[in-house]
C-alpha cells in the first residue's frame, strides 16, 4: 500500500488533539500530537507515539522524566497549529496561558483535560516510538469541549 493511500485511511480516524510537553536540560518543549491514547486504568497508563525524526522524540529519549499532556479544547486550534510547526517558537510559552502540574509539567490553561505521567517504557514501532507513561496526576475540565482532528482538519463536537 502506498503512503498516500495509507494516510487517507488513517485520516478517517477522528482523534483528540493534544499538546505534549517535556522538560529537558532546564527547558520546556512542546509538540502537537494526535497519536495519544488512554491505555489502562489499573495501573493508570497512557500511550504517546512520536515520529523518530521529530525533535521532541530526541528529548523524550534523553529525558526519561515526567511529561505533560493537555487535551486541547475546541477554541485552542491556534495553539495546536503553533506547536505543530517545526519552529523554535514551539519551545516558548510566553503568549500561551499555562499552569504547572504537581510534578512540574507545563500544561495549557483552558484545555479539556490535563495529565502528568512518568515515562516508564518505550517500544520501537516503525517510523515512531511508542512511549508508555504511568499517570501521576489527571484532571478533566468537562466544561471545555475537545478539539478534534479528522480528515486533515479540525472539527468541533456539537
Amino acid at each position: 500500500m502506498i503512503d498516500k493511500e495509507l494516510k487517507d485511511v488513517f485520516s478517517q480516524l477522528a482523534a483528540g488533539v493534544t499538546l505534549i510537553t517535556i522538560e529537558n536540560a532546564g527547558s520546556h518543549h512542546a509538540m502537537t500530537a494526535t497519536a495519544f491514547m488512554p491505555l489502562s486504568v489499573d495501573p493508570p497508563l497512557v500511550l504517546v507515539a512520536i515520529e523518530k525524526k521529530n525533535e521532541t522524540h530526541k528529548l523524550f529519549c534523553s529525558s526519561k522524566k515526567v511529561f505533560g499532556i493537555s487535551l486541547l479544547s475546541a477554541d485552542q486550534q491556534e495553539i495546536s497549529n503553533r506547536y505543530a510547526k517545526k519552529d523554535p517558537d514551539r519551545y516558548h510559552f510566553e503568549s500561551v496561558e499555562t499552569f504547572t502540574g504537581p510534578a512540574g509539567s507545563v500544561l495549557i490553561s483552558g484545555c479539556s483535560a490535563a495529565v502528568e505521567a512518568e515515562l516508564s517504557k518505550e517500544y520501537d514501532a516503525g517510523d515512531h516510538t511508542i512511549f508508555i507513561g504511568k499517570i501521576s496526576w489527571a484532571q478533566a475540565y468537562v466544561e471545555n469541549r475537545p478539539l478534534v482532528y479528522w480528515q486533515r482538519g479540525y472539527h468541533h463536537l456539537t
